[in-house]
């Protein structure tokens, strides 16, 4: 058990010293001209480059005067030989101010980010914004999508190998448990693309033509293998049955492939960019072989103990350490990539929601090390301690795995700081003749022109007045969002 339990707790110091960089949203990293910049001549083209390639034809940049009026005169372009930047050409400019909005589309994994930022010609503007760049939380859909696709392939990947390597026979009656994961699968594939049609704003046909789309295909095509590999086995008798499992671990495994060229470690570029996609693919396999194995485990030895089923659980035991193991060093390495630094991984909601995951991680390696120690050498005299911790160890993935559901969805810290600082606001105050009242007015972002909250952030709005007393006024605050 203290071998076990040592695991997750390496997971968590490996956490905290870790300092690398890491590509995901497509964040904005710089532009020309730069925010708050005061040009004495109309620039010909407005350039912005991101911290990833995003899909120029699911992004927009508009270029606004102060009156609100639209001056870009076409939509966004990638730049010839610079896939990170997007350029839209503009026409003659008036003295004044502008407002460059744009709103971007990663072009790997469909997370959609806006923001803003002002500039002057001849003038200054009237404060002086920061770039901005938001990446709102993943929806409900979208997390639900991940968990279906997670729940579903670990479940294949693991009844193929415990049902063809622990127990050398599958159990009876296993067609419609294989049925309910392919299902779950299938069903991820498609609310996924559901959701990044919603989050993008676009229908599913238009979707489906870009590289989201094709991304999509690539996880349908073999999760389809899968399921004619459940199909023809249960057309077997069960010692027939070898090589249809044997088709359903390989299609699952390069489902879990595909999903990771369109995740976190595909969007990378650079040396390290199929290194980290192999270590994402071992993580989320290891993933399937201990959770998903042990969820067909307990499939496999329903009824009374034998000496069959105690061996096919110490088997799958062995298997489910090494596991273990090839998840915590992935994940470790993986941390490298996306947490970045030691305050990050508390002052960040990425930071957080790891450090949940790896709370509920270490709960898991307990209950396994409980299985291990304390199951394992009585399994030939009950069963029942073995279903009942393995059933709570299921229900603690389960959590997991819709934590790590959210967790795609957020952009990593390392890449928030490669990116440009969020927008300033612009402040004013004021109050009447007698000073009874005084009003102070804080708008988001701080720069002129029209802005729409699909385009940059969500707006703030509040609002509380308080007349005055004999004591000293307060100030009342006015939020005003972007819309």
């Amino acid at each position: 058990m203290q071998r076990w339990g040592a695991i997750p707790i390496l997971v968590l110091l490996g956490l905290l010293w870790i300092s690398a960089r890491t590509e995901a949203h497509a964040l904005l990293q710089r532009s020309l001209p730069d925010s708050g910049a005061v040009l004495q001549q109309t620039p010909q083209t407005i350039t912005l480059t991101f911290t990833e390639q995003p899909e120029p034809t699911l992004s927009a940049i508009h270029v606004l005067d102060s009156a609100g009026r639209q001056v870009d005169r076409a939509g966004a372009r990638v730049v010839p030989g610079h896939p990170e930047e997007l350029q839209v050409p503009l026409g003659p400019l008036q003295t004044g101010a502008y407002t460059v909005a744009w709103r971007t589309v990663s072009r790997i994994d469909g997370h959609v980010t806006g923001g803003a930022f002002g500039f002057g010609v001849g003038v200054s503007p009237p404060s002086s914004p920061s770039r901005q760049g938001a990446s709102p939380w993943p929806s409900s859909l979208y997390v639900l999508s991940r968990w279906c696709l997670y729940v579903g392939l670990s479940g294949l990947l693991g009844a193929a190998w415990v049902w063809t390597l622990a127990t050398h026979e599958p159990p009876a009656a296993t067609q419609g448990y294989l049925w309910s994961l392919w299902a779950l699968a299938a069903l991820g594939v498609v609310t996924l693309g559901a959701a990044q049609a919603i989050d993008v704003g676009v229908g599913i046909d238009r979707l489906l033509g870009t590289p989201l789309g094709h991304a999509l295909w690539w996880r349908a095509l073999p999760i389809g293998v899968a399921g004619a590999a459940v199909a023809a086995a249960a057309n077997l008798p069960p010692r027939s049955r070898r090589i249809p499992f044997l088709i359903l671990g390989l299609a699952s495994l390069a489902a879990v492939f595909a999903h990771t060229l369109a995740s976190h470690a595909g969007a990378g570029t650079g040396p390290w960019r199929w290194p980290n996609i192999v270590d994402q693919w071992v993580h989320f396999s290891s993933v399937g072989v201990w959770m998903g194995g042990l969820a067909a485990l307990l499939v496999a030895v329903r009824g009374v103990p034998d000496e069959r089923k105690a061996m096919a659980v110490r088997r799958f035991s062995t298997g489910a350490g090494i596991a273990l193991g090839l998840v915590a060093v992935t994940g470790i390495l993986r941390a490298v990539d996306e947490v970045g630094t030691w305050s990050a991984l508390f002052s960040t909601d990425f930071g957080r929601v790891v450090l949940l995951k790896v709370g509920l991680l270490i709960v898991l390696a307990t209950l396994g090390a409980i299985n291990r120690y304390r199951t394992v050498p009585v399994i030939l005299k009950t069963l029942r301690g073995l279903r009942r911790v393995g059933g709570a160890e299921l229900a603690v993935a389960s959590l997991v795995l819709a934590v790590t559901g959210l967790l795609t969805g957020l952009a990593p810290p390392s890449l928030t700081r490669g990116a440009a600082a969020p927008a300033s606001s612009a402040e004013a105050t004021a109050s009447d003749y007698a000073t009874s009242v005084r009003v102070h007015l804080e708008a988001m972002p701080g720069f002129p022109g029209a802005h729409n909250t699909s385009d940059t952030s969500r707006s703030r709005a509040s609002f509380h007045a308080i007349a005055c007393s004999r004591a000293p006024p307060p100030t009342t605050r006015i939020f005003m969002g972007s819309g």
